[in-house]
């Protein structure tokens, strides 16, 4: 090895390991105690309304994003002990935003969930399914039932919650910016 080449390597491992850091640094000291956009904007879905006075409603049950995978067996949980679909559903509000990202967002997402987002939430303690194929993943999507790292993934606590998806955010940052109404 080159010295000149010996320099690019360790700079690249440099920017690599400063970009994992960043990237598993939760975004404050303090854990962070309500909704993000994508969390208020799931609940009000979920629920249907947004409140009497257009504010959101935050005294539902429901304590993280669920997965389009993950639904079924909730709502399943729910009819076997009694309770009417509507509040089950308002209880597990289900991230959509990957409907809503265009094709090139989407590839973007794949290659996210390849290269950080899977080992990121396996770090956290849970488990996660293989990810499939590229094309495979993309056609699950537009069949209306995305993979996600997060399809095993339960937590107990909205403050579990918050804590995994800081550190561990189901959608990147960019993609995020961009599906959020300004």
């Amino acid at each position: 090895m080159t010295p000149k080449s010996r320099a690019v390597a360790v700079a690249v491992v440099a920017i690599l390991a400063t970009s994992a850091i960043a990237a598993c640094a939760t975004t404050g000291t303090t854990p962070r105690t309500t909704p993000n956009e994508a969390e208020q904007s799931a609940v009000i879905r979920a629920s249907g309304f947004g409140g009497d006075d257009g504010q959101l409603q935050l005294d539902a049950p429901w304590v993280q994003l669920w997965t389009q995978a993950q639904l079924p067996a909730a709502i399943g949980l729910c009819l076997e002990r009694g309770v009417p679909v509507d509040p089950c559903y308002a209880a597990h509000p289900v991230d959509t935003r990957v409907f809503a990202m265009s094709e090139p967002q989407r590839i973007q997402l794949f290659g996210y969930y390849l290269t950080f987002l899977d080992r990121c939430v396996l770090a956290q303690g849970f488990r996660v399914d293989r990810i499939p194929q590229r094309a495979a993943f993309l056609s699950a999507i537009n069949d209306g039932m995305p993979w996600s790292p997060y399809d095993r993934v339960t937590v107990k606590t909205r403050a579990e919650w918050f804590a995994l998806s800081d550190a561990c955010p189901p959608v990147p940052a960019d993609i995020d910016a961009a599906l959020t109404p300004r």
